[in-house]
């Protein structure tokens, strides 16, 4: 896995940005518990147990603009800069994590922290790298994330050759998922049955982006896989013939489009809302499937159980986007900056 490609790095923002470098998880740890308690959103559970500051590592913060002076040993004090860098990620109000691949090529990854939402700007991100570190920069915006995402999006065609629109269980759903990746090949239902039930995750695979986007790791009984071919063969999704099931219908045109997928783009938000005086996490989660033609098929969790797919074009993706990153600022200026 990668770090956050340049592109991120070259931040509009109107701020000077500083990019800190790779920071071990144990190190990192240290430093946010140096500035106070972590809340709900932080990074800080995912860095594990925290380790002390030796000698080496103070010189090295201070040569990299993290401390002022080395030689103070315990506590350290940050300079503003990275001081404001870690008070974003121990105390967030909005995390927004972007996960881009392509099968052939390596995987982009960046999680985006931000003081209250993600119009607001002043953020930071920390960017896993090969290393198992965390590189951290700031101060990040909205468009920084725009400019992150934007080639992937220009590589969606705007139309839509062929379309899928499925709402339902999400157990059916994999079933349907698990057929889109046999294309129009002929299968048996206990075929179906193991590989909805397969651990050998591959990115590729539309079951396992659907298992991915609706946090849906159970086991479907075979009884469960034989209704959902029911279902779905009653919305002309599949049908059922003496060789067995298979795809049918606007599935099979999908399926021949983007199935295996060929690369994505997964955008994971998760923000602090205060509804009746109670603080309540509001989570979007989207995981975009794209095919070697440009094709796109959205996944999305919508609520417990329920999962939809859904063929989109590049303004329909542009118009989703859009909202997450300036619902409150001029959505249209975005959107059209994407198409």
């Amino acid at each position: 896995m990668t770090s956050a490609p340049a592109d991120l790095a070259a931040s509009s923002s109107m701020l000077p940005l500083v990019q800190f470098g790779s920071f071990p998880r144990e190190l990192l740890a240290h430093l946010l518990d140096l500035r106070g308690p972590s809340d709900r959103l932080s990074i800080r559970p995912w860095l594990g147990d925290a380790a002390p500051l030796d000698l080496h590592q103070r010189i090295a913060l201070a040569a990299r603009a993290a401390i002022t002076d080395p030689l103070m040993a315990s506590p350290v004090e940050c300079t503003p800069a990275f001081a404001n860098a870690l008070d974003t990620l121990r105390s967030p109000g909005t995390a927004v994590e972007v996960t881009l691949w392509h099968n052939d090529g390596p995987r982009a990854q960046t999680t985006a922290f931000f003081p209250e939402g993600i119009v607001g700007g002043r953020g930071a991100t920390a960017s896993l790298g090969d290393d198992g570190g965390y590189a951290v920069t700031c101060p990040v915006e909205a468009t920084d994330l725009l400019d992150f995402v934007t080639p992937t999006l220009a590589t969606i065609r705007p139309d839509l050759p062929a379309a899928i629109d499925v709402h339902a269980d999400t157990a059916t759903v994999r079933v349907l998922a698990a057929l889109l990746d046999h294309h129009a090949e002929h299968t048996s239902v206990a075929a179906i049955h193991r590989a909805v039930n397969a651990v050998d995750h591959r990115p590729w695979r539309l079951h396992d982006l659907v298992v991915a986007a609706s946090w849906s790791t159970s086991t479907v009984s075979k009884n469960r896989v034989s209704a959902a071919v029911a279902e779905l063969e009653t919305m002309g999704m599949v049908e059922k013939t003496a060789a067995g099931v298979r795809v049918a219908g606007p599935a099979a045109d999908v399926a021949a489009s983007v199935a295996p997928s060929a690369g994505g783009l997964r955008w994971h938000r998760r923000s602090l809302s205060d509804e009746g005086g109670t603080r309540l996490i509001v989570k979007s989660d989207r995981i975009f499937a794209l095919g070697e033609d440009g094709s796109c098929l959205a996944i999305e969790a919508t609520q417990v159980g329920s999962t939809h797919v859904v063929s989109l074009g590049r303004g329909d993706v542009a118009g989703m986007l859009a909202t997450e990153l300036s619902s409150a600022s001029c959505p249209g200026r975005v959107a059209a900056s994407l198409r």
